[in-house]
Parts: structure tokens; C-alpha cells; sequence
């Protein structure tokens, strides 16, 4: 990021993808920005930047950046933001987060966060738990699991096959078959492996 681009983001102001902290002394704060951030479509923490929009910066040592990116590391799951610097006149420094968003959900210290407008809050339980769920549905269904050796046709339910293959017919998701044993459907649904 260059200062045009600082600027550019500045100008625009606080919202849901962006944030403002005036130092690297409020980053357990910008922590659960981050955190939110990576629970919605990402954006930006900016250190040096006053809740007014202007571009102060501040003195930054290899061990700003450190403390910084230790913060960030009680994310969890972990997560890297990319931690650029823009140069000021003066010597000053602005330090910018840029936080990738989608995945998680993600929690700092154990709390899930999301933003509401340019705010950062605790994400309500429910919300939490519907994503989590949505996550292992992906994965943790039945139809994406292995079938344990041994089984065979004879172990399924073909009256559940059947009703199933009507109910995706009926749906749209599936066009109706020429051939309805169960071994047919299998196959045509490349399930027989």
C-alpha cells in the first residue's frame, strides 16, 4: 500500500471494512476488528489514523510490528492478515492490516466478533452457531463420507433410494431415469464405487 492509497481508503472513512486506531496501543481492540473482519468480506485495521481521519501515524520498531502481529495471533483459527507500513513525513509510520475475509467462523480469545457499520461486537450466539454449522454441513454430511468396507447393495434401503430419487425428480435436481433399480441409480450416480 502506498500513501495515495492510504489516503484513498481514509478518505472514505470507518465502516464495516475499515477501522481506525490512533496507536498500536489499541490493539487488543483492533484484534477483534481483525477478527471481525475475517467473519465478513475483510478489510482494513489502520494504526495511525485518528477516529476523525487524520493521518497521524506513530513511531514504529521491529518490535511494534511484533506486538502487533502477536495480538492477532490469539485468532483462531489462525489467520495471517498481510501487515504492510506506508511512510509519513515526519518518521511517523502507518501501520495497515489487511484482513482477508470468508472462512471461520474466527474468535479472539475465545469470543467471536463480527462489525455492525463501523463498530466491532460480540457476535450473538445464534449467529455464531449457524455458522458453525454451516462449515460442518459441508463436510461432515453422510452423503460426503466413505462407505466403510464391506458394504454392499444388500445393506441399503431401497425404499429410501427410491423415494429420494423422487423427491430430486420432483425438485428439478435430477432428470427422471430410464432405469430405476437400485443398482442403476448407483451407477448413473456414480455411487457404486
Amino acid at each position: 500500500m502506498n500513501l495515495n492509497q492510504l489516503k484513498a481508503i481514509v478518505a472514505k472513512g470507518e465502516s464495516d471494512g475499515v477501522e481506525f486506531k490512533r496507536t498500536t496501543g489499541q490493539r487488543t481492540e483492533a484484534a477483534k476488528t481483525v477478527c471481525a473482519l475475517a467473519n465478513a468480506m475483510g478489510g482494513f485495521v489502520l494504526f495511525g489514523v485518528t477516529d476523525k481521519g487524520e493521518i497521524v501515524g506513530q513511531q514504529v520498531a521491529t518490535s511494534t510490528l511484533e506486538d502487533v502481529a502477536n495480538e492477532v495471533r490469539r485468532v483462531e483459527p489462525s489467520i495471517f492478515p498481510d501487515i504492510e507500513t506506508v511512510a509519513l513525513k515526519g518518521g511517523n509510520t502507518v501501520i495497515a492490516l489487511r484482513v482477508a475475509g470468508g472462512g471461520g467462523p474466527y474468535s479472539y480469545d475465545g469470543r467471536p466478533y463480527q462489525r455492525h457499520g463501523p463498530t466491532t461486537r460480540v457476535m450473538p450466539r445464534g449467529v455464531y452457531e449457524q455458522r458453525v454449522m454451516e462449515k460442518l454441513h459441508a463436510t461432515s454430511r453422510w452423503e460426503n463420507q466413505p462407505v466403510p468396507s464391506g458394504v454392499t447393495i444388500a445393506d441399503l434401503d431401497e425404499d429410501e433410494i427410491q423415494l429420494t430419487v423422487d423427491n430430486a425428480v420432483d425438485l428439478g435436481r435430477l432428470e427422471p431415469l430410464k432405469r430405476r433399480t437400485t443398482k442403476a441409480i448407483l451407477t448413473g450416480l456414480r455411487c457404486d464405487r
